[in-house]
């Protein structure tokens, strides 16, 4: 069995990052993702968009978070 690798459109990296397609394309002709080309068009591989995300990973400075819903007031009825 072969390995299907999925490819995604710019508008679905988009998506899927919450940016614009704009900013997909400038990743792509910047370099700092992986694509290929079909024509005009562009199929970025999965594990391209995966990759982006480790190397662009911020960690929170504080190991102690607390999650805000904690800290939320309850309003009374």
């Amino acid at each position: 069995m072969t390995d299907v690798t999925v490819m995604l459109t710019p508008t679905q990296v988009a998506d899927r990052l919450g940016v614009s397609k704009h900013f997909v394309y400038r990743l792509i002709h910047n370099g700092e993702v992986g694509h290929h080309e079909f024509g005009r068009s562009y199929g970025i591989p999965e594990p391209e968009v995966d990759a982006y995300l480790e190397r662009t990973f911020v960690p929170a400075k504080n190991a102690d978070v607390v999650s805000i819903d904690k800290h939320r007031h309850r309003q009374a009825a």
